[in-house]
């Protein structure tokens, strides 16, 4: 009695998976079609960094968060960790293109 119906549900889950995969090769195919050579490069070939401006809460230095990453979120979620735990600090981010 229950075989019937787990088996009906595995067939549903193997189906929706190798539908799902198609599917994300597809729009994986499309996303880089869509891109230009020269913006995907550029945007691998930049690097960014978060640096605190309040001089008077670091003995009149600003203050380097980060390292050059390669991710701007990344950076982001330092500078917005900051923020937070330090309030009226002011946190930029530098960009350089990777040398």
């Amino acid at each position: 009695m229950h075989k019937p119906f787990v088996f009906a549900c595995m067939f549903a889950l193997l189906l929706g998976a190798l539908l799902g995969c198609n599917t994300t090769e597809e729009t994986q195919e499309a996303a880089n079609s869509s891109l230009s050579p020269d913006s995907a490069n550029a945007a691998s070939k930049t690097q960014f960094m978060a640096v605190c401006t309040t001089k008077e809460g670091h003995e009149g230095n600003e203050y380097v968060l980060t390292k050059w990453l390669d991710s701007k979120y990344k950076a982001e979620v330092y500078g917005k960790e900051h923020s937070r735990k330090k309030k009226g600090h002011e946190v930029i981010y530098n960009e350089r293109v990777k040398p």
